[in-house]
């Protein structure tokens, strides 16, 4: 046989590289400006399991929902959020009806191209929701006495590698986070203000002490760059004493963090309520976030990624299980 080719080298070289990664997981650098701008989700992604982040923002992936009769998660979500907000502007401006809420519902059907020639699916889920916003009214009603609130916040903040913090301008190396937050309450005496997330389930909701291990950066995310924006005048954001899950299902307020002595007088928890903390466990907690999301982040802003998750029970509820080429899903 004669002397091997180039192009036969190269081709061997090449299989003995995919065969390696098959065995032990691909690692690689992709390097792109897309990854510079991220949401919770995106670096949530990134720290759980490269490949979740190259997949949904690198390769622009869908996972696109199944048929259903119901209300898909996205559509829900949307139309709950949207049903909240309306229902707080009413109650603050004392014009709250149940006709309203129907006619709301019906607008916001048209908008988002709900049951089309459906009318009979419509009439069931918008009885669902109506029945939502009477229980939502009913436990708002004495906390709107106490508190203002904001909905929809859009937010802008930077990580800074260099400093290795958040930080509210732009820095010469880091990453820029884009997020929307689904409400801030502010006490209208005490001057504090509570960040919330609303939930429908108790799916992906805990206290503040597994957030780290979980990989579940989304609260603390919050809580941080609310409270850079609390030393900007324009803001107009108080202290940020709190960000809690606020589970309408159950109207459950107990979970995520939050000071204990506000937890004690104007939440009702006990003192074995595990969300509680101090101001300096708060605060140590508060470094130790901060260097776990520079730990990703410096990782990220390396351009690696890797089909090696951080933990494997991930890939079991991944939406790209399918396609990666993972060695335990082959």
């Amino acid at each position: 046989m004669g002397a091997q080719s180039q192009w036969d080298v190269e081709a061997s070289v090449f299989s003995q590289k995919r065969l390696l990664e098959d065995l032990h997981g691909y690692e690689g650098k992709v390097v792109s400006p897309v990854f510079k701008e991220l949401s919770v989700s995106d670096v949530e992604n990134y720290a759980q399991c490269g490949f979740k982040l190259l997949a949904a923002k690198g390769f622009r992936l869908r996972d696109l929902p199944q048929i259903s009769l119901d209300l898909d998660p996205r559509q829900r979500g949307s139309l709950v959020h949207a049903l909240f907000e309306y229902c707080l502007q009413q109650m603050e401006n004392g014009n709250y009806t149940i006709a309203g809420v129907q006619n709301f519902l019906d607008e916001k059907r048209e908008e988002f191209g709900l049951y089309r020639q459906q009318d009979s699916h419509w009439q069931i889920q918008r009885a669902k929701l109506v029945l939502l916003a009477e229980r939502f009214y009913n436990f708002e009603l004495d906390r709107l006495k106490f508190f203002k609130t904001q909905t929809e916040k859009v937010v802008q903040v930077h990580f800074d590698l260099q400093q290795l913090k958040f930080a509210a301008s732009k820095p010469e190396v880091g990453f820029q986070f884009n997020f929307r937050v689904d409400r801030i309450d502010t006490h209208k005496q005490k001057n504090y203000t509570v960040v919330y997330d609303y939930k429908s389930s108790s799916y992906q909701v805990s206290n503040y002490g597994s957030w780290l291990t979980k990989l579940q950066f989304q609260m603390m995310l919050y809580m941080l760059s609310l409270e850079l924006l609390s030393h900007d005048a324009a803001d107009n954001i108080a202290p940020v004493k709190a960000a809690l899950y606020y589970q309408y299902k159950t109207f459950d307020l107990s979970k995520g963090i939050i000071e204990q002595e506000l937890a004690l007088t104007d939440f009702g928890m006990t003192k074995r309520n595990k969300s509680l903390t101090a101001d300096e466990a708060l605060q140590q907690f508060k470094n130790e976030f901060s260097a776990k999301v520079a730990e990703v982040l410096t990782k990220l802003n390396e351009s690696i990624f890797s089909t090696v998750p951080a933990d494997f029970e991930t890939c079991k509820e991944c939406d790209w299980r399918k396609l990666c080429r993972a060695p335990h899903l082959m």
